[in-house]
């Protein structure tokens, strides 16, 4: 009987410890990572849309086609 009851605490229990410790490890992950990447990769932020740019490029070529 005290081993079902074991087990269910522990099963229930281990929620409430893994996600804890997964934040801590995740966490020292990411200042080891900050701290020890020398070439840090800019992400350039897009001034346009994807699609002002897709409607931009196909005026583009509508263009061309329509003035040869």
């Amino acid at each position: 009987m005290w081993q079902i009851i074991a087990s269910r605490i522990s099963a229930r229990a281990a929620g409430y410890v893994a996600f804890p410790l997964a934040v801590i490890v995740g966490t020292i992950g990411v200042w080891f990572e900050r701290r020890y990447t020398e070439n840090r990769k800019e992400i350039p932020y897009l001034e346009k849309s994807i699609q002002q740019q897709r409607n931009e490029r196909l005026m583009n070529e509508e263009y061309k086609i329509s003035s040869t």
